[in-house]
């Protein structure tokens, strides 16, 4: 019981920094204070509970919902990349090819959703054509087919693969792992409030990592491909995988 009520007040704390950002992101108000606040009370909540992390599976999980719940509905007023995803979803859709063009084509088109061109607006370095991969591309579609310009649906897929990955994984995961990985606020700010698609990237490869705990070597390798066509530093893992 002490140790679940340990956590349960580590996890009340966190909670409170990361709806400190929250409410300064909406605000619009000192977000490099925010995100200070939120990245020191995340580590010191996740430093208070590290030796108790044993047989707190289910709290640790809770909790690390609830982080990223917080950040679900928050845009990220301290960047901008967001924008790139939401434009690569909503050409994937309406186009085939994300890759077909540089968003600065499309400046002069008078037939784009409001939401659409909000995110045309503000996406950085639009000479560029785009950098994501295929499956980040897929997931940027999906999102921008059930809601064109939903930033909170994309975040919430990317979050719900990372999740799924770490839940995948958790029988091979020492308790520190499962409690470092869930509570990392790092993990927490970029993924969740941010929504950047390395939420993909991680996902996949923690059930990379625990197909090939259960010997299943082609399913291992076919989720590594998945990480890969995220994004390329996803080969870094490549080697251990194939020294296995």
């Amino acid at each position: 019981m002490r140790v679940s009520w340990s956590i349960h007040g580590a996890g009340l704390v966190a909670a409170a920094g990361y709806l400190a950002l929250a409410a300064v992101s909406v605000s619009r108000g000192p977000v490099l204070l925010g995100l200070g606040m939120a990245t020191v009370v995340g580590w010191a909540a996740l430093g208070l509970v590290w030796k108790k992390a044993a047989g707190a599976t289910a709290a640790i999980l809770g909790w690390a919902m609830v982080f990223r719940l917080l950040g679900l509905c928050v845009v990220p007023t301290w960047e901008d990349d967001y924008h790139r995803y939401l434009w690569d979803g909503y050409q994937l859709v309406t186009t085939g090819n994300p890759y077909a063009e540089a968003p600065e084509a499309a400046f002069a088109r008078d037939d784009l959703p409001e939401a659409m061109r909000d995110a045309l607006d503000g996406i950085n370095h639009p000479e560029l054509p785009t950098i994501y991969g295929p499956a980040a591309q897929l997931i940027f579609g999906v999102a921008a087919w059930l809601a064109p310009g939903g930033l909170g649906l994309l975040k919430a897929l990317l979050v719900a693969i990372e999740l799924a990955g770490w839940w995948a994984l958790r029988r091979w995961l020492p308790p520190q792992g499962w409690l470092l990985a869930l509570w990392c606020p790092l993990a927490v700010i970029e993924l969740a409030f941010a929504g950047h698609p390395e939420a993909l990237g991680v996902g996949v490869i923690a059930m990379a990592l625990a197909a090939d705990r259960r010997g299943r070597g082609g399913r291992a390798a076919a989720w590594l491909g998945v990480a890969v066509a995220t994004k390329a530093l996803a080969w870094v893992v490549v080697p251990f995988a194939v020294a296995r």
